[in-house]
């Protein structure tokens, strides 16, 4: 999602603002830190929402941070972002805007700069615009991170904020793209290993090509095409370096992990894509992308003999005229097969590149799944709670009279009378999606998630996300510890809250929230209607078994 988010980025820029944003950190840093310095002195934080993002734990707890902070936020939703409750209700407080329902960029760019936070933050410059530096886009080594997403988030006005003294606009790139759906049948082969992986033309010798189309690359005198088999790099020489991550690290089915490998000192960023239905071990997966980093002197190059140490414009002569701007070339195939150069110096006379990416994320017939349908062990170790008990943030809540903690397999509540009314079918290993249960005419929405290793089906996941609000049924009743539940008031409710909760002022109503993302993955939410002065929504979600 750079080519949406690199144009606003300069356009900011270019428009007197001074820019900082999270993927141009030095290696060598620390991210929490550097992170957290920048959003706590931001004047104003811009986070671009696409999918993928927003159930990122590093995305969920940069966004919670900033707004802890009270720092002015406004949100750009790049596309449909099936936002989870407590953060949809943390974002609602705050302006948003919808680029993807604004038919032009020049209508987006002047909502943008209307935003009176901008505006204001203009007006606090201290240094004339001319003399700003420009965002530089740096290479980094990526969060190791996977996860999967979806949504529909509303317009809502923001909260008016105070002032601060910071002039710094923070643009959090909350863009991971989905790996789901890219599927292109070719022949299948196996290494020498024994393991499925790419195709025919990995067993052949692979000759480099002058098409950048045909991701052909050499490393260290080795002739590469994307996709190909992890093994490969293994074989010549290459292993893993990342803190905490080997051969046998799984990767959840459709998904990616970012890796850095090393051969004779010098590093090199992966791509590791698995795009099965199936957790796989890293040995297992595909290699989809590499980065090269001209400060690296790695032997590598691509079409046509171009290295990291090409001028900008001899790559422009020999592949023609790309997207992008002054710190970065990109050359694009489709959504997920790409290559993109980064700009060293762009003050030098002889630009060149520090950072050269490729990638190439296409399935084979190996990573065609078959949905087992065998009941995971796993579901066994839920343990129903006795009792409601008194803590508030413990999970815990009755349904239709019906005890139960999150996460809770599907089957508690197909045996307490529920039935799926609309469900999303297989889910990949580790996947998440939204389903429907319904029992005697009453609705509620929940969101499943499949931890096992297999892809399987809806009946097999466990509920991870509860949410009941003012369009479900009056006579379903659900309640949390503290006698919380629709209909209580807001005194009432802001008088068994404990201070950990969050608060937010609305337009419509009155929110507030927890979250705690170190022992467990868990987030709740709460609104009060300010037409009826009443509970009208709550939201409880945990993604972590841990029973």
């Amino acid at each position: 999602d750079s080519a949406l988010v690199f144009p606003a980025i300069e356009r900011l820029a270019e428009n007197g603002f001074r820019v900082w944003y999270d993927e141009g950190i030095d290696p060598g840093s620390e991210w929490p830190e550097t992170i957290a310095e920048h959003l706590s002195k931001a004047y104003c934080v811009i986070a671009f929402i696409s999918n993928n993002s927003i159930n990122s734990n590093e995305c969920k707890r940069e966004i919670s941070f900033a707004l802890r902070k009270k720092v002015n936020f406004i949100s750009v939703f790049l596309e449909p972002t099936d936002l989870s409750p407590g953060m949809e209700m943390q974002l609602s407080a705050y302006q948003a805007i919808i680029k993807y329902m604004i038919p032009s960029d020049n209508e987006f760019y002047s909502k943008l700069f209307e935003a009176k936070v901008l505006t204001k933050c203009l007006e606090k410059q201290i240094t004339p615009p001319d003399t700003l530096q420009k965002p530089i886009i740096q290479p980094v080594i990526p969060r190791e991170e996977h996860s999967v997403i979806r949504s529909v988030p509303e317009n809502i006005p923001k909260k008016p904020k105070k002032k601060k003294n910071a002039w710094i606009i923070v643009v959090a790139v909350l863009v991971i793209a989905a790996l789901i759906g890219i599927i292109v049948a070719v022949s299948g082969s196996k290494n020498h290993s024994g393991i499925d992986n790419d195709t025919s033309t990995q067993i052949e010798e692979i000759k480099m090509s002058d098409e950048l189309s045909d991701f052909t690359f050499k490393l260290n005198g080795f002739v590469y095409k994307l996709p190909f088999a992890y093994t490969k790099l293994v074989d010549n020489g290459w292993t893993i370096t990342s803190s905490g991550q080997s051969s046998d690290t799984t990767v959840p089915g459709s998904s990616k992990e970012f890796i850095t490998m090393a051969n004779d000192g010098k590093r090199i960023t992966v791509h590791i894509i698995n795009l099965s239905g199936n957790a796989k071990a890293i040995r297992e997966c595909k290699v989809g992308g590499i980065q090269c980093d001209l400060n690296e002197g790695i032997d590598f190059s691509i079409a046509k003999g171009i290295t990291c140490d090409t001028t900008v414009e001899k790559v422009r002569d020999a592949f023609g005229t790309p997207t992008g701007d002054h710190t970065s070339l990109s050359y694009s195939y489709g959504d997920y097969n790409s290559v993109r150069f980064y700009i060293y110096d762009e003050n030098s006379e002889d630009r060149k590149y520090s950072y050269i990416e490729m990638k190439n994320y296409v399935a084979d017939e190996n990573d065609n799944t078959q949905t087992n349908e065998k009941t995971p062990e796993y579901l066994s170790t839920y343990i129903a709670p006795a009792e409601l008990g008194k803590d508030i943030v413990s999970g815990n809540f009755i349904l239709d009279g019906k005890i139960y903690t999150l996460p809770a397999p599907i089957s508690e509540f197909l045996e307490d009378g529920w039935a799926i009314a609309s469900s999303p079918g297989s889910i990949v290993s580790g996947g998440k999606d939204y389903a429907e249960i319904e029992k005697s005419g009453a609705k509620i929405n929940i969101k499943l998630q499949n931890f096992e290793t297999y892809q399987t089906t809806a009946e097999n996941c466990a509920v991870v996300s509860v949410t009941v609000d003012e369009y479900t049924d009056s006579k379903l009743t659900l309640e949390i510890p503290g006698g919380i539940k629709r209909g209580l008031s807001k005194v009432a409710t802001e008088a068994v809250l404990p201070d950990e909760f969050d608060s937010y002022e609305g337009t419509y109503s009155y929110s507030y929230s927890y979250s705690e993302y170190r022992e467990r993955d868990f987030s709740m939410s709460i609104s009060v209607s300010k037409e009826s002065g009443t509970l009208n929504r709550i939201s409880l979600s945990c993604y972590t078994w841990n029973y």
